[in-house]
């Protein structure tokens, strides 16, 4: 690929997909709804988008996109002596799922590396349960009207087009649907994920995690923690890998997807497909070229270059087969998502993301203003060790300090 190739990435949060694209060697310019201290820091550029409960604002999108590609030097960090970028196409991770008509208009104007905007739009639509139902995956009972109450199963109401668990709320005896929202019915167990890579004929399994929910007031299945890899049963671990392969097939899936199941009495049922870049990736970032495997099954490479890498994608994905099994190979992580219990003000919070040492490197996504709104995310805390038990210690200790840090700031308030 040419000298200081670019990619742009548009996500309500870039950095964990800005950190791997830099991390396998390329330039990023980062298109975001926080413009984080840390994604400021990683990425040749970084520009706030407007971003609300309907996504982007599309002409925003469209209108900083064309005066990107036309004139990049406007939005240039002096201090960086960037040399001229090459931009290759955009990535796109959460956020967008709601908006493929946004998807499209941007294939118009730069190459859009991901699944195309036609199965993005299925897979985020009602339809997609009733894909799932024709091609025998199991999932929850689902339902454009409402369900009746079954023993102590509650229903729950999503939205087709969601992301991060915060469009999901527990459904009252008449509350009606919105716009794009379902009715479904709730499976107590255990929930997982899975990130994997296709390439429209099969996919590659890179790993499982489990995930747990924030269970903030408002929203009680708002995306918070998740820890990876883990080792599970190995007929659940194939139930999950062929209903990955199954929907890669049915929907001819490019690139790095995952999959959110929840297992209960030895089954599993499907609860998501996201086909997009996974906010998972972080538990991953050890593993070399992670985000080459996207843009190979993309096809965003060249044949020569794909041919040529074709055996390290191979060896990578040996590599994460034998972790799971023995847990030496690679490290398992935890990631956090932490949310502001009330309104608040972080007064010193403007100097210490500009002196990076005094910043502990277990804290990402470090926001850019002092001002944290109640329920809105605040940072993110990872953790890595050698077991999963140690790894949960170790990430309680962290949210321990971080609350104890955060009081601090919060006290130097004038």
């Amino acid at each position: 690929m040419s000298a200081n190739a670019t990619f742009i990435v548009l996500s309500y949060s870039a950095r964990a997909y800005v950190q791997a694209l830099v991390q396998a060697g390329y330039h990023a310019i980062a298109l975001d709804a926080f413009a984080d201290s840390d994604t400021q820091q990683l990425a040749s550029m970084t520009i706030k988008l407007p971003y609300n409960k309907n996504g982007f604002d599309a002409d925003v999108v469209m209108h900083t996109l064309q005066n990107l590609l036309a004139n990049p030097a406007q939005y240039e960090d002096p201090a960086k002596n960037n040399s001229p970028l090459n931009i290759q196409g955009l990535l796109y991770g959460s956020g967008v799922e709601a908006q493929p008509d946004l998807l499209l208009s941007i294939s118009s104007i730069l190459p859009l590396i991901g699944n195309a905007p036609e199965v993005v739009a299925r897979v985020k639509s009602y339809e997609f349960f009733q894909d799932l139902h024709a091609l025998n995956i199991a999932h929850p009972q689902t339902s454009l009207i409402p369900l009746t109450q079954d023993g102590d199963a509650r229903v729950l109401i999503k939205q087709c087009n969601g992301s991060g668990g915060t469009h999901i709320h527990y459904a009252g005896p008449d509350t009606p649907l919105s716009d794009y929202e379902y009715y479904q019915r709730e499976i107590v167990g255990d929930c997982f994920g899975m990130l994997f890579v296709a390439d429209a004929q099969g996919c590659e399994c890179i790993g499982i995690h489990q995930q747990w929910p924030a269970q903030l007031p408002h929203c009680p299945m708002a995306a918070s923690t998740m820890l990876g890899p883990v080792s599970i049963a190995t007929s659940i671990q194939a139930q999950i890998l062929h209903m990955a392969e199954t929907l890669t097939q049915h929907y001819q899936l490019r690139g790095l997807n995952s999959l959110d199941v929840i297992v209960s009495e030895g089954r599993v049922f499907c609860l998501e497909l996201n086909p997009r870049l996974s906010a998972s990736m972080d538990l991953y970032q050890t593993l070399p070229a992670l985000m080459d495997l996207h843009l190979i099954a993309c096809q965003a490479k060249p044949a020569e270059q794909i041919v040529n890498q074709k055996n390290d994608s191979e060896s990578i994905a040996a590599d994460v087969s034998g972790a799971k099994e023995n847990d030496q190979s690679l490290a398992i992580r935890a990631k956090k998502i932490i949310y502001a219990e009330r309104d608040m003000y972080l007064a010193n919070l403007s100097s210490l993301k500009n002196n990076e040492h005094l910043v502990p490197d277990w804290i990402s996504d470090i926001p850019n203003t002092a001002t944290i709104a109640q329920y809105q995310p605040i940072c993110s805390l990872s953790t890595e060790a050698d077991s999963a038990e140690q790894v949960m210690n170790l990430l309680e200790q962290r949210v321990q300090s971080l609350s104890e840090w955060l009081i601090k700031l919060q006290s130097s308030k004038n």
